[in-house]
């Protein structure tokens, strides 16, 4: 159903572009980052925050000065770590989660035009497919430790939400530097495991460059 809801945001989008394309300005953009993820469980789980990368690209599709639709296609690194946690028979003094995802978002940009600075709000939908998930466990009073693929554990999609801003700083006439801050709220539940829920979150800083076409 979130899938689906996916994509008809994606398609209104779409077809809104299609149907103003007299207006329309694209912008391709390219971007990489650092993600302070973490993850939210029931039961409680005492979990602290784990710092990921953020890497990919987008289009800023500007539908007027102030409004513009950025789809993107971007790879984002999440986890969470544990301290002092009992996994069956072993007590690890902590275990570190760690799952790579494919990310399509669909947001929404609305901007504040002033002179060669545009501040702008961002926010939207975004569809991650997970591509690898490994827990790391390093054993009580070890200094090895240990991987175990995962992966089979958790869903292998997710559907969050991201809100956000930042600002465009144009240095040519088709070239904008960006700095843009967010906050990645995961709305579905990615654990397999019976009774068991886990959701991800995430604040985000990237920059990067875009070129007018």
């Amino acid at each position: 159903m979130k899938n689906l809801l996916f994509v008809a945001t994606l398609f209104i989008v779409l077809s809104f572009c299609t149907n103003s394309h007299a207006q329309v300005k694209i912008a391709l953009g390219l971007e990489a980052g650092i993600n302070i993820s973490n993850t939210s469980q029931t039961p409680d789980a005492n979990t602290s925050s784990k710092i990921g990368i953020i890497g990919g690209g987008n289009l800023d599709i500007g539908l007027s000065p102030q409004i513009s639709i950025v789809p993107g296609l971007r790879y984002v690194s999440k986890g969470s770590t544990q301290k002092n946690v009992v996994i069956g028979n072993i007590n690890a003094s902590e275990v570190v989660s760690k799952g790579g995802f494919l990310q399509f978002p669909a947001l929404l940009k609305v901007k504040f035009p002033l002179t060669e600075i545009k501040p702008y709000l961002i926010a939207g939908p975004i569809l991650g497919i997970l591509l690898t998930q490994t827990t790391t466990v390093t054993q009580a009073g070890s200094t090895t430790s240990q991987d175990f693929d995962t992966k089979s554990s958790f869903e292998t999609s997710e559907f969050s939400l991201l809100f956000g801003g930042g600002m465009d700083f144009r240095i040519a006439t088709k070239t904008d530097l960006f700095i843009q801050v967010g906050y990645e709220l995961g709305l579905s539940n990615i654990s397999k495991i019976t009774n068991n829920t886990v959701k991800t979150n995430g604040f985000q800083i990237t920059s990067g460059v875009k070129f007018g076409l």
